[in-house]
C-alpha cells in the first residue's frame, strides 16, 4: 500500500546519531556519535534502594492512574532543586509540570503555540531531536547563526521582525548541542529585551545546565523574565538517569492550564514510579555533592579528549573548548570533503556525527563534525581520537606542527 502521510513529516528524518552508531561492529568499535551519560555517572544502587522504598511505600499510588501536571511532591522538590542551582528560574508566578523526559516539554510548547506552516526561530546549529520535534507539529525553522558567546544580535532582531512575528525562539544557553557554545550574560540579557521588544516566547532548553566543568556559572534567562515571556525546560537524565524520563517544564500561571492539556493529550502522566524515586532521590542525596562527582567525571573525560586532540589532530583543524556539556564541535578545513572524513572514521569503526545534521538546512556546505565525550572511556577516547589523528592527516596533509 502506498501511504499518504501528512505533509509536516516530509522534512523529518531518522536519528543520523543512530544510523552511525548501527554501521560500527565489533567489541573494539568506538562511538563519539551518541549524547549519553557515564555509566559511572548514573548512581545505579541508590536508584535500585530507592526504587525498592518507594514501590513498598506507595505501592497503589504508583500503580493507579496519577495526575497530568505530575506527583506534586516531585513538582516541589524540584522547584527547590532548580532554584538552588540557578535562583530565581521558578518564581512565585510559574509553575512545573513533570514531562516525559526534556524532549516531551518541547513537543508540549512548540505544540501549544505554532500552528502549521508558522516560522519558528532556532539556533543553528542545534539539537536535531528538537528540529524533529518541531517541523512533527508544523513548524517551518528560521536559523540565526551562532557566533563564540551566542547566536549573532542582529541577525535574531532580524529574524524576530520578520511578519507576521514568529511566536517562538529556541535556545540552548548552556554548553549548546552541537556547538559547546555557551550564550554570554550581555547576549543572554540582549536576546530577553529583544523577545520582550517583539513578543517572541523564549523557549530555554537547559539538558547540560548543571554540567559545568570549567569557568563561572551564569544565570539563566528564565530567571530575567518579569513578563512570563521564557518557558524553560530542563532534565533530570543527564544527572541522575536517562531512562526514568523525567524532564521539568517551568511556565507563567496564566499558560500553565494550557500546557497541562496538552500533556494530558500526549501521554495522561509521566511515569509514577520513575516520578516517586526522583522525588526521593532530590529530598534525601546531598545534590551538590552529587553534581560536583559528576563535573569531575566530566571535566577529566572533557580535559583529556581536548589534550589528545591537541596531540594527534592536524592543527588546521578547530574546536571549540566547552565550559561543560558532552561535545566538541570541531571545524575541518575548507578543501577537506566533510562526508569524506567521516565516512573514512566509520571505516576505522569510529563513530562522529556529521555537523550538517544540526544545521537548519542539512543540505548546505558544511564543514564541521560532533565529537561526544561523555559516554566513552578514556581508554576508548584516547584510542579514538589517535584514529581520528590518522584520519585528519590523511585529508589535512602531511603539515608538522613547529
Amino acid at each position: 500500500m502506498k501511504y499518504n502521510l501528512s505533509n509536516k513529516m516530509s522534512t523529518v528524518k531518522f536519528s543520523a546519531i543512530r544510523t552511525m552508531n548501527n554501521r560500527l561492529k565489533g567489541d573494539d568499535a568506538i562511538s563519539f556519535a551518541g549524547g549519553f551519560p557515564d555509566p559511572e555517572a548514573i548512581p545505579q544502587e541508590t536508584l535500585k534502594e530507592f526504587s525498592k522504598i518507594v514501590f513498598d511505600e506507595n505501592t497503589l499510588e504508583i500503580l493507579k492512574y496519577g495526575n497530568a501536571p505530575g506527583y506534586t511532591n516531585l513538582i516541589e522538590s524540584s522547584k527547590d532543586f532548580m532554584n538552588s542551582i540557578d535562583e530565581g528560574t521558578v518564581k512565585d508566578s510559574d509553575d512545573v509540570l513533570i514531562t516525559t523526559g526534556s524532549m516531551q516539554g518541547l513537543d508540549i510548547v512548540s505544540k501549544l503555540f505554532i500552528n502549521e506552516g508558522e516560522t519558528m526561530i532556532v539556533e543553528d546549529p542545534s539539537f536535531l531531536g528538537a528540529f524533529n520535534s518541531f517541523k512533527c507539529n508544523g513548524a517551518v525553522l528560521h536559523g540565526v547563526p551562532l557566533e563564540d558567546d551566542g547566536v549573532n544580535i542582529d541577525a535574531l532582531e532580524a529574524a524576530f521582525s520578520i511578519k507576521p512575528t514568529p511566536k517562538l525562539f529556541y535556545i540552548i544557553p548552556n554548553f549548546q548541542n552541537p556547538s559547546g557554545v555557551t550564550t554570554s550574560l550581555e547576549k543572554r540579557k540582549k536576546i530577553y529585551e529583544l523577545a520582550k521588544k517583539y513578543g517572541v516566547v523564549i523557549l530555554e532548553d537547559n539538558p547540560y545546565g548543571y554540567l559545568r566543568t570549567s569557568g563561572e556559572s551564569l544565570p539563566s534567562i528564565k530567571s530575567m523574565d518579569t513578563e512570563g515571556i521564557v518557558v524553560y525546560v530542563a532534565s533530570l537524565s543527564k544527572i541522575i538517569s536517562p531512562g526514568m524520563r523525567i524532564g521539568l517544564l517551568v511556565c507563567d500561571k496564566e499558560i500553565y492550564d494550557k500546557m497541562k492539556i496538552v500533556k494530558s493529550v500526549n501521554d495522561n502522566h509521566t511515569n509514577l514510579l520513575s516520578q516517586y524515586i526522583m522525588d526521593r532521590f532530590l529530598r534525601t542525596v546531598d545534590m551538590d555533592k552529587h553534581i560536583h562527582s559528576l563535573r569531575d567525571i566530566y571535566a577529566k573525560k572533557c580535559h583529556f579528549m581536548l589534550e589528545m586532540m591537541e596531540t594527534h589532530f592536524h592543527p588546521s583543524i578547530t574546536y571549540v573548548k566547552p565550559e561543560g556539556g558532552m561535545f566538541i564541535w570541531a571545524k575541518l578545513p575548507d578543501h577537506v570533503s566533510m562526508p569524506e572524513f567521516v565516512e573514512a572514521a566509520i571505516q576505522r569503526n569510529v563513530a562522529i556525527v556529521p555537523g550538517n545534521e544540526f544545521m537548519v538546512d542539512t543540505t548546505a556546505p558544511c564543514q564541521y563534525v560532533r565529537i561526544n565525550f561523555s559516554t566513552p572511556s578514556l581508554e576508548q577516547i584516547e584510542r579514538g581520537i589517535k584514529i581520528l589523528g590518522e584520519v585528519s592527516y590523511e585529508y589535512c596533509g602531511e603539515l608538522v606542527k613547529s
